[in-house]
């Protein structure tokens, strides 16, 4: 760092290497008396600004994440690779990224690699047709799924596709 950036503390430079956009976060895990106050005031700081925009570089423009970046980071923490700091009678400590911080990077992965979804809306484009039969076809048609198996893979939330011949059949 900089010469300007010597004059700070030890306290005052761990609140620089936690700051990620929130003062008062920064200032607690610095162990800050006050952190709201606390952050506030060192944001203030033209010391501590100029320790925070030599820290950052020009990340917005040079360290934006790729997707396989993004993978990789996710995969890291997940494997319990990454770690996080932690304050324990004001002193920080180094400790792998915990349980619920490696389960979401597990899912925000899975989700990148598209294992699971949100929700599927499935439409079938029936309703035109269903209007014009009788209680009785309905009931027709709703057995031969049922004997097809259909509706049953649709109550377990399955997808199913079939393929249709030209003229109609399975």
């Amino acid at each position: 760092m900089g010469t300007e950036t010597n004059c700070l503390t030890e306290q005052e430079r761990l609140f620089v290497d936690l700051y990620s956009g929130d003062p008062k976060d920064a200032a607690r895990r610095a162990n800050f008396p006050d952190p709201a106050r606390a952050g506030i005031m060192l944001l203030g700081k033209a010391a501590i600004k100029h320790a925070i925009k030599e820290r950052n570089g020009d990340w917005k423009t040079t360290e934006i994440l790729t997707r396989e970046d993004r993978q990789r980071l996710w995969s890291r923490i997940a494997l319990g690779l990454e770690t996080e700091t932690i304050i324990v009678d004001g002193t920080p400590h180094e400790i792998a990224a915990r349980m619920p911080n490696r389960l979401k990077a597990l899912e925000m992965l899975a989700r990148s690699e598209g294992d699971f979804f949100d929700k599927l809306k499935v439409e079938f484009g029936l309703e035109e047709e269903l209007k014009q039969l009788s209680y009785e076809q309905i009931q027709a048609r709703l057995r031969k799924l049922e004997a097809d198996g259909v509706l049953e893979l649709i109550q377990r939330g399955g997808v199913h596709m079939l393929e249709h011949t030209p003229d109609g059949e399975r």
